[in-house]
């Protein structure tokens, strides 16, 4: 430790000012550092190295590092690349830093592509455009990388290139951002203080100091202990948890114990729950709520089947709809992002295709019990149990307690969304036939009937309308952000969604210009091309009714360049559509002063942190008469509520539910359903299955999937549930505000002033919030039994 900060110590590159310390990694002036680079393919591949000493092309020093990079277009490879190896590095060590930089001299007179990035555990490259002249390179190392104690190499490679490519390399520098440590700070003395041992905890509270560097590396150090504590404090609980089922059920060969909606019960974690205690549940009428069963076994126990009886109530009254799924579990990757609980496999897929499982010995195993109560459900008790059997083994029959609040949910929920399902080419993981495929998508283009199609080009018809059928189910209306103008929305899927409950659903994506540059304007040809299509669609949809739901979805997630185009093409579009609503995720956070949007967009929607950082502009938008809706992609990652595998299933459920209402948001916008890779495995057995959950977004778990692949088409998942909670959540919120305060006691009067406004122990921010669901669920329980008296 003493030579590694010796090292940097006399490193002349170390610089600091007020808001960055910069150290720099590799110096090209070291022959070792040029010695150390390994050609991909050899010579052979036609890239090459050397060192550099020309003034004219040196970036620093006397010495850069020059490299040739051979086109693609002459049968060379398509991604020629070469490594630097660890002697080229000063340390290896980067978790302290936030940033890597260099600088690029394009010597090669046209604009041409790199992907270059450090390797750790996984490659995390970054690609970028690099025109004539000297470019900075900005790369902001991931979470993932930054848990590396040892980089292994540098990739630099070339993308696609369309000429030989000559350019320059050097000033590799690494940054520690002190606005960004001090953020790092405040977040760890948070954790710290919450689940830290005094002696972390008092740790925490001294980084503090003028030495950044030094502060950043013990926060490393203190971030690693706090890791081994929660490890120990792991396998402290599962020892006892173990121990206490044996306690429950003594001498039997297996026992049960329950847990809430909340919570995700691991094969091999402890869980927050009960053992031998019967499973029960609240709701209101034509609302859905889960309870899940876990069962233990000392042995392993095969064709393990559950049964649920039918409830019983007040005067006899029954309640059936209760459906019962397998918990899955998923083999994930080491994410790119912070996880907090450390599990390769992780529950998600709800399995209700498999009639009977095998309980593997020793791991603690859920099944999601799913209750529906209609509309006219008589309000009360219920009372059951669920039988669950398996071979050699006594029954085990857990009792099942219901409570139906005298409140009834609407079908047509206050809370608007907008989720993607999209029947692209992920959706031919059902269907490999090219035939078929083809046919899917003329019947998708509306130019074939689908009585004129194959069976195997219907049968992927039938999974995707099974698919949209199992989104509405969870009270998601099907939609597709970015549908062209040959592939507009079928009425059928739009009446039937709306029937059921949807809201909003998008005519047409207007795409951005790729690489346009501030002036430019939007191509005239598509321009034509997205008027022509709506003055086509508008007519059609005004006169079945269903105009007042449509939007036009435009320019997703732009900047500032793209700010003048995005104008003439509004503009254009407002002239000839002044009722049609205009939503975007332009970035643009004072919501159209700074764009010259104002007048054109309706809805804009932020990503969560810049929603939560954005409230003086939000509030000057909504007096204009513009909603402010915000949204989650991949990222941002935890802290903050989002809806990757690892992320809590609280923040989840808070996105669509009180978190919305606390943040005031008018909306919720998530940009797809079924994500999934292109190798992706249909799901066939269980709970251990053949999927690893992996996002088509690399090194992400869960993002953008809701729904799982099997060999008979979708199914569900845990966070899909927690979604369509929330967005039940909120209504319990609206029906609140709805009461009128003039036929309420004095009593009632006050209770509801409470429970108006979101308790801090429940949520405060995006990226503050309960993580438990325990002050979650207590809310909710307080809103029902309110709502339940005064109806």
């Amino acid at each position: 430790m003493t030579k590694y900060f010796l090292l940097i110590f006399f490193t002349l590159s170390a610089l600091a000012d007020n808001k960055v310390t910069r150290i720099k990694v590799i110096d090209f002036e070291n022959p070792k550092a040029i010695s150390s680079i390994r050609i991909a393919g050899g010579a052979d591949s036609g890239a090459a190295v050397q060192a550099e000493q020309d003034p004219k092309l040196v970036l620093e020093g006397k010495t850069s590092l020059r490299m040739k990079l051979p086109t693609f277009k002459n049968k060379g490879p398509r991604w020629p690349h070469f490594f630097l190896r660890p002697s080229a590095f000063k340390f290896t060590d980067w978790r302290p830093f936030h940033r890597l930089t260099c600088e690029i001299r394009t010597i090669t007179g046209q604009r041409v592509r790199l992907s270059i990035g450090p390797v750790g555990r996984a490659r995390h490259p970054q690609i970028q455009y690099f025109n004539p002249g000297i470019s900075k390179f900005t790369y902001t190392l991931p979470e993932l990388l930054r848990k590396d104690s040892q980089i292994k190499k540098m990739l630099i490679c070339g993308t696609d290139l369309q000429v030989d490519t000559d350019m320059v390399i050097d000033n590799f520098v690494l940054e520690l951002d002190h606005k960004l440590l001090h953020q790092e700070i405040a977040d760890f003395q948070r954790l710290a203080t919450a689940e830290g041992s005094p002696r972390i905890q008092a740790a925490a509270k001294k980084l503090s100091g003028s030495d950044k560097l030094a502060i950043a590396r013990q926060l490393v150090q203190l971030k690693d202990r706090l890791v081994q504590e929660h490890k120990q404090k792991i396998e402290k609980e599962t020892v006892h948890l173990h121990r206490e089922f044996e306690q429950k059920f003594p001498r039997k060969p297996w026992g049960y114990g329950s847990a809430g909606a909340l919570t995700r019960v691991f094969r091999q974690l402890p869980f927050k729950g009960s053992i031998r205690q019967a499973l029960s549940v609240s709701l209101a009428k034509n609302e859905n709520e889960g309870i899940q069963l876990v069962l233990r076994a000392k042995r392993t126990i095969k064709n393990v089947r559950i049964k649920i009886s039918p409830l019983t109530g007040p005067g006899g009254a029954k309640l059936t709809n209760i459906k019962h799924y397998l918990v899955g579990h998923v083999k994930t990757n080491t994410p790119r992002y912070r996880v907090r609980v450390q599990s390769q496999w992780r529950p998600d897929p709800l399995l209700d295709f498999l009639p009977a499982f095998t309980l593997d010995a020793k791991v603690f195993q859920a099944l999601w019990l799913d209750v529906q109560t209609s509309k006219d459900q008589t309000p009360g008790l219920y009372k059951g149990y669920v039988s669950v059997t398996g071979d050699g083994v006594p029954e085990l029959k857990v009792p099942l307690q219901v409570k139906v609040w005298n409140f009834t949910l609407p079908t047509h929920l206050t809370f608007p969304t907008i989720f993607t399902y999209s029947t692209n080419y992920k959706h031919f993981i059902y269907e490999k036939d090219k035939k078929a495929q083809k046919q899917f998508r003329s019947y998708m283009r509306n130019w074939v009937k689908y009585e004129k199609i194959s069976p195997k080009a219907k049968r992927l018809v039938d999974l995707a309308k099974k698919s949209r059928s199992l989104l509405l189910d969870h009270k998601i209306m099907p939609d597709n952000l970015y549908s062209g103008v040959q592939t507009p929305p079928k009425t059928a899927d739009i009446q039937n969604g709306i029937k059921r409950g949807g809201n909003l659903f998008n005519l047409t994506y207007i795409t951005h210009v790729v690489g346009i540059k501030k002036g430019d304007s939007y191509p005239a040809w598509r321009k034509k091309s997205y008027l022509n299509y709506l003055r086509k669609e508008t007519v059609k949809y005004k006169k079945n009714g269903l105009f007042k739901n449509a939007y036009v979805y435009a320019f997703d997630e732009v900047k500032a360049e793209s700010y003048p185009a995005a104008r003439e093409m509004l503009n254009a579009l407002k002239d000839e559509f002044p009722d049609l609503k205009i939503v975007t995720t332009l970035r643009d956070y004072s919501y159209g002063i700074d764009s010259g949007l104002r007048d054109y967009v309706d809805v804009w929607i932020p990503v969560t942190p810049s929603y939560a950082k954005s409230s003086k502009a939000i509030e000057a938008a909504r007096k204009a008469g513009k909603k402010v809706w915000y949204y989650t992609a991949d990222w941002p990652y935890y802290p903050y509520a989002n809806l990757n595998l690892e992320d809590p299933a609280s923040g989840q459920r808070l996105l669509t539910g009180f978190m919305a209402r606390q943040q005031n948001s008018d909306g919720f916008l998530y940009w797809q359903t079924t994500s999934w890779k292109t190798n992706a495995k249909l799901i066939t057995k269980g709970p251990l299955t053949e999927n690893d959950g992996g996002s088509s977004i690399h090194y992400h778990n869960g993002a953008g999937i809701l729904l799982y692949p099997t060999p008979n088409g979708p199914i569900p998942c845990l966070r899909l549930k927690y979604i369509r909670d929330g967005l039940e959540d909120y209504e319990y919120t609206e029906l609140l505000r709805q009461l009128d305060p003039a036929k309420l006691t004095l009593k009632q009067k006050q209770t509801r002033q409470q429970l108006l406004s979101v308790p801090a122990q429940v949520c405060t921010a995006p990226d503050k919030y309960d993580e438990t669901g325990k002050y979650l669920l207590a809310y909710r329980q307080r809103l029902g039994d309110f709502l339940s008296e005064v109806k």
